[in-house]
């Protein structure tokens, strides 16, 4: 297993503005490696080892830095796990671009395992949040918390089948023609992002820009994710009837977080189908509640997460 050091973060940590002398002290994240169905998969790791541990799982399209800021501030409580998801960041891509949602659900538990975290905390994003909560109705045991933002989506409803098929197989296709756009520099990448969401700075674009990009070896730059995570939606729905009766297996404390500018549709019923469950509206916070409004993303997981302080 390799190990990196990360000085980037630290000097880039104040740009929310909620840093003190002690966040300041707080070491940079180990970079970790891992196998997965053949794959070489990535983690950042940040605290003491001998803190109760805390997972980060980041959305589709998105990197374990993502989570620096967030990271930085629970690691003083926690042994805080950054995992970049299969297909994301400086993890493996799969080759044919097959990409099923219980093979990242695989993923985690093999991190999980191999790091003997269980029972954990999670926090979890958007697709992250997905899988997060469909690890948690297999393995309710192996979860001491969880908070999921912005990680319910639309249940699925019942279509022809075999138009299902022909829209999966043209957008796969799609996928294999698609070139990945390129940027003149880190700093094009950070506008794009930024673009793409306008409440970020471009302080945080930059940070996020900096990991999220690799050089394609002519001067430019390109995102690190594979572009057939786009097809990422067939055949891995299931029907709300099926959602529902797994939530229902989770019976540790579940958080349920929404931005109140979201364009995801939050049902305030939710909630009521976890055995222990309550949800947060954020104000002032989009899709991206953790960087949309930190303060207030934050202060949602004080009041929530049973913190060793």
């Amino acid at each position: 297993m390799t190990e990196q050091h990360h000085p980037e973060v630290a000097e880039s940590a104040e740009v929310f503005g909620t840093v003190s002398a002690d966040d300041r002290a707080v070491a940079p994240p180990r970079s970790h490696f891992y196998e997965s169905q053949r794959l070489r998969l990535h983690y950042l790791e940040w605290g003491s080892k001998s803190s109760p541990p805390l997972l980060l799982v980041h959305g589709g399209k998105d990197n374990a830095h993502s989570w620096d800021w967030t990271a930085r501030l629970l690691s003083r409580y926690y042994r805080v796990i950054v995992p970049d998801l299969r297909g994301h960041g400086d993890s493996d891509w799969v080759r044919g671009g097959d990409y099923q949602l219980d093979d990242f659900v695989l993923d985690l538990s093999t991190l999980i395992d191999s790091l003997e975290l269980a029972p954990l905390t999670i926090v979890a994003h958007s697709f992250g949040g997905v899988v997060s909560l469909r690890y948690a109705t297999a393995y309710p045991r192996n979860i001491r918390q969880l908070v999921v933002i912005e990680g319910i989506g639309k249940p699925y409803q019942q279509r022809d089948p075999l138009a299902e098929l022909r829209e999966w197989v043209e957008r796969t296709r799609h996928a294999s023609d698609r070139i990945a756009r390129r940027y003149p520099s880190v700093e094009d990448a950070a506008k794009r992002l930024q673009e793409s969401n306008a409440a970020i700075s471009m302080d945080q674009a930059r940070h996020m820009a900096a990991y999220a990009v690799r050089s394609n070896g002519d001067s430019s730059f390109s995102f690190k994710f594979d572009p057939y995570l786009q097809i990422l939606a067939f055949p891995h729905r299931y029907a709300v009837e099926e959602r529902e009766a797994h939530w229902a297996n989770i019976d540790k404390p579940v958080l349920l977080i929404h931005g109140t500018d979201s364009w995801l549709s939050c049902d305030t019923s939710w909630p009521k189908h976890f055995p222990k469950a309550r949800m947060t509206v954020v104000p002032k916070a989009g899709h991206w509640v953790q960087h949309d409004n930190f303060q207030g993303f934050m202060q949602a997981l004080d009041g929530f997460l049973e913190c060793p302080r």
